[in-house]
């Protein structure tokens, strides 16, 4: 079984945890990122040291969680298998963005939008959309004016770069 699929199991008993009220969101980010420390790292693929030396080492990185998660680590320390935390967590994380209608979209534009017109943009990719909308906003310079808009594996590209570009291939063609 690939690794992707291993992961997707626990994320999914993760998210059906989290819709019955346990809050998991924090601590589990908490833990993935503690996994990826370099010195955690180190520790955790470790082959010969126990899984309960793993577990101890993951819960001085994390400080306190939940016994959910501590559960989750043990088990995973015991399978050899704590290097999935962070993909756990990616996969928990868009499953619980799909169960709220959400979507991840990634705006370039050459310099932040002011309040005002960072919530236009939402409202106007939301319609596009139909879900909710997540912005991350990323300046690149080169965007000149206007902005390029990634939903998913859509391309919406309103920048003015886009446009020169559209009309110097019009005028070479």
């Amino acid at each position: 079984m690939s690794s992707l699929a291993v992961s997707r199991r626990y994320a999914r008993a993760l998210f059906e945890l989290s819709q019955e009220g346990l809050d998991i969101a924090s601590g589990l980010a908490v833990l993935a990122e503690a996994s990826v420390v370099k010195d955690v790292q180190q520790l955790l693929e470790l082959p010969n040291l126990s899984a309960e030396k793993k577990i101890e080492v993951l819960k001085k990185a994390v400080g306190s969680i939940s016994d959910e998660l501590v559960r989750l680590a043990t088990l995973l320390c015991e399978r050899g298998k704590a290097s999935l935390l962070p993909e756990i967590n990616e996969i928990f994380v868009e499953m619980v963005r799909e169960s709220e209608a959400r979507v991840v979209a990634t705006v370039v534009v050459a310099m932040e939008p002011d309040a005002a017109t960072r919530k236009k943009i939402e409202a106007a990719v939301a319609d596009v959309a139909g879900k909710k909308v997540q912005l991350e906003i990323v300046e690149d310079k080169q965007v000149m004016g206007g902005m390029i808009v990634n939903i998913g594996d859509r391309q919406i590209d309103c920048s003015l770069r886009g446009k020169l570009e559209g009309l110097r291939k019009a005028i070479a063609a």
